[in-house]
């Protein structure tokens, strides 16, 4: 399920209107209209085929418009759906889902199936001007954010970059996760609905995916370039416990008005927020608390990887969170910021700080104490 719900209180009056979103973060925007875009004819020459279209399949299994509020997330019954009228099993759909994701950003993209739950998430590359994140970072920081226990296959056309590789060997699945080249299924073209979409009786089961369908395709750690394979081969540990390590549970905001409750999504950020031992740069549990305009709150908590190579900052994650749920850099009115003194942690947080600086600089960041005593 979802842990960190958004809040929505009465705005204040005294709100700051918020500026205009810098072009480089363009793809946070279009998280908003992303489930309008028609499919783009192919491209002569690319060797792939047309985009099917998602837009209407969505509105076909009455979709669409739970697909416009959370642009990024696709939960269980409505990946059977779009599996029963596009007349696709899971595995395809991961594909067709990667390649027509990737055509409406216009920049890499890859498409993950959550462990256990079978939802679907979407991973755009996002561009933050000096930092960027690449497709599975964005991809990570999607599921973490809503609570999922780890990440059974990704579908890209591209594999993972060694930044994103590390990040993805600190997840517990990652010995099992399997891997979707996009380039080498092909995806039936014609982008026709089919099935007949069945009403869902209220309470009824969602069903992942079958294992079998996946078992075919590679692991992830067997895709990647071979220097990268070199490079994370020897280690001591073959993955990590992210998703599934002890601090990560659902922890109660405490306070009585919103400055308080954004404290307290902070700290408990920080909390939830996973490091694993020998993290080269470890500096303690740190999280933030992003405040919008619309006042609605998101989570950032931070995950580290061992090497240091693709790990996620605070403000990173509570941006991956912003354009899941259709929101835009520039509507940020305050962000409260927590964690230890440590030189690693004040190197985080100035990065940050410079970070939210370049998106909404009319924005206040403050620093909080990573416990109330």
């Amino acid at each position: 399920g979802v842990w960190l719900k958004v809040l929505h209180v009465a705005p204040p009056r005294s709100a700051a209107r918020p500026r205009p979103l810098p072009r480089r973060m363009a793809a946070l925007r279009l998280g908003r209209s992303l489930w309008r875009t028609r499919p783009q004819a192919a491209v002569a020459g690319s060797g792939r085929p047309a985009p099917l279209d998602f837009v209407a399949a969505a509105q076909k299994v009455g979709a669409l418009e739970r697909l416009e509020r959370k642009p990024w997330v696709m939960l269980g019954d409505v990946r059977e759906g779009l599996e029963a009228a596009l007349g696709l099993a899971t595995d395809e759909l991961l594909i067709a889902l990667a390649h027509w994701l990737e055509s409406a950003m216009g920049e890499p993209a890859a498409v993950g199936l959550a462990h256990s739950s079978g939802n679907i998430y979407l991973g755009p590359s996002l561009d933050f001007g000096s930092r960027r994140l690449g497709p599975e970072q964005t991809l990570v920081a999607n599921l973490y954010s809503h609570g999922e226990m780890g990440l059974d296959a990704i579908a890209a056309y591209v594999p993972p970059a060694r930044e994103e590789a590390e990040l993805l060997r600190e997840v517990a699945t990652y010995k099992r996760m399997r891997w979707l080249d996009a380039n080498v299924v092909c995806i039936r073209p014609d982008g026709g609905l089919h099935g007949e979409v069945q009403q869902r009786e209220p309470g009824s089961m969602i069903r992942a995916a079958k294992p079998r369908l996946l078992k075919k395709y590679p692991l992830v750690s067997e895709a990647l370039a071979p220097a990268d394979i070199a490079a994370m081969s020897g280690l001591e540990v073959e993955h990590g416990s992210c998703f599934q390590h002890a601090s990560y549970k659902y922890l109660e905001l405490e306070g009585s008005g919103m400055d308080e409750w954004q404290v307290s999504l902070a700290r408990n950020s920080a909390t939830r927020s996973y490091c694993p031992p020998g993290a080269a740069d470890d500096g303690g549990p740190v999280g933030c608390a992003v405040l919008t305009g619309a006042n609605s709150l998101y989570a950032g908590f931070s995950i580290r990887t061992r090497s240091g190579l693709g790990s996620l900052s605070p403000l990173q994650s509570a941006l991956v969170s912003l354009g899941a749920n259709g929101a835009d850099a520039a509507d940020i009115l305050k962000v409260v910021w927590t964690g230890t003194g440590t030189q690693a942690t004040s190197e985080l947080r100035q990065a940050d700080e410079a970070l939210l600086r370049t998106l909404a600089p009319q924005s206040v960041f403050t620093v909080v104490q990573p416990t109330s005593e």
